[in-house]
């Protein structure tokens, strides 16, 4: 195999893998194409998001809410809840799991609502405020808000719904303006129920000055939806067909199925491709580990000869200076008439030391340590005093 395609296929992974986009810039990505119905660019951006950050825990938590309210814009409600249950367990693994946990129960809580699943909406609901709605945005409080206030209306609490519901709006026009049209058309419903036409067209016409202005076709859907819904029930035949075709007209516009089925489809074709990208890059990574093994091992057994080599080496050096040593001490402890005189010799001082500690019997290590010096360094006095006696071998000496 080609070792530098390999190189520069597993640099290639990587790179595909990671990627500089921020959380906010996905957010203000997202935010764009859904508005303008590009659901299938918001996924994509999204789950490519969330391939390069697996191991962020903080930032896959946000894309999932991300992915969870793209699906929500599509009413796709199922794949909404299955999308939290994932950023759910996200975000115990976050630097600040029970705020993290926040965000997403109140994400539930709305999903809930919506579905008119209002009981389990209303206990999340009550456990955030417990809470005091710790580490939630505006928006989120502000959406508490608008279901409590709904939940009050459900209740035939009207006083108590306007009250909540007046709240919310007041937040939603400072900080968030583009939601205003989700709560006033909770208001219309109230209003109706109160018997109070007036209100309730003011609250349609200034709802629908909102959804245009911020361009967002699900909320004008919405109030088109209400309305023809009251018109439906209080029998305003005259203005009820109106409301229903603009409605209709709406709807086709949104046209929500189909883009469903282009979001599934588009999910189905990027999991395939990363199931191959995986299946590739584990490829080249096994053979990246067996070329690795191959390196480690051949380099194993060329240290184990250069071992041998040095210990065969060190030993032989070892018992020559030990037969010096010996034969030094034979010739320095001799008591026969042809005992050696080192004063015939041009010995150093050092030299000289390091024969008065062999008479002693003293060791080469002892030597070392005496003179201050390594051992290595006696073992070079050693030889040098061997040839200065002149000393060829064994023979010479007896």
């Amino acid at each position: 195999m080609n070792y530098r395609f390999l190189l520069l296929f597993l640099l290639c992974s990587s790179f595909i893998y990671s990627t500089p986009i921020t959380i906010e810039s996905l957010e203000k990505k997202v935010f764009q194409f859904n508005d303008s119905f590009e659901y299938e660019k918001s996924i994509l951006a999204i789950n490519t998001f969330l391939d390069s950050h697996k191991n962020e825990s903080d930032q896959k938590l946000r894309a999932l809410i991300l992915k969870s309210q793209t699906y929500k814009r599509l009413f796709n409600y199922e794949e909404v809840l299955l999308t939290l249950k994932l950023a759910e367990k996200e975000a115990i693994r976050t630097k600040t799991p029970q705020n993290s946990l926040n965000v997403v129960r109140a994400e539930m809580a709305f999903a809930l609502f919506d579905i008119h699943k209002y009981e389990a909406a209303r206990t999340l609901m009550l456990e955030l405020e417990l809470k005091k709605f710790e580490g939630l945005p505006k928006i989120s409080v502000i959406f508490l808000k608008m279901q409590e206030g709904y939940l009050e209306y459900l209740d035939n609490r009207l006083p108590e719904s306007e009250k909540k519901l007046n709240e919310a709006l007041t937040m939603a026009k400072r900080y968030s303006p583009r939601d205003v049209p989700n709560i006033l058309a909770k208001h219309l419903e109230l209003y109706a129920k109160m018997g109070n036409p007036a209100k309730m067209e003011a609250a349609f016409q200034e709802g629908l000055r909102y959804s245009r202005q911020y361009k967002i076709l699900k909320y004008e859907l919405y109030l088109y939806e209400i309305r023809k819904k009251i018109a439906l029930a209080e029998k305003d035949y005259e203005h009820f067909p109106m409301y229903q075709k603009v409605f209709d007209s709406l709807s086709t516009l949104y046209n929500s199925t189909e883009n469903i089925g282009k979001v599934h489809l588009l999910e189905q074709k990027l999991q395939r491709q990363k199931n191959d990208l995986d299946k590739k890059y584990e490829k080249a990574f096994q053979t990246f580990l067996l070329l690795l093994i191959a390196v480690l091992v051949a380099l194993a057994v060329t240290l184990f000869k250069y071992n041998i080599v040095n210990k065969t080496k060190r030993e032989l050096a070892e018992n020559e200076n030990r037969l010096i040593h010996d034969e030094l001490m034979r010739l320095t402890n001799s008591k026969n008439e042809e005992k050696l005189q080192l004063t015939d010799y041009n010995l150093t001082e050092r030299q000289l030391e390091i024969i008065q500690y062999l008479k002693e019997g003293k060791t080469n290590k002892e030597i070392g340590a005496l003179l201050f010096i390594s051992e290595n360094t006696v073992k070079y006095h050693l030889k040098a005093i061997y040839e200065i006696l002149n000393i060829a071998n064994r023979t010479e000496l007896k």
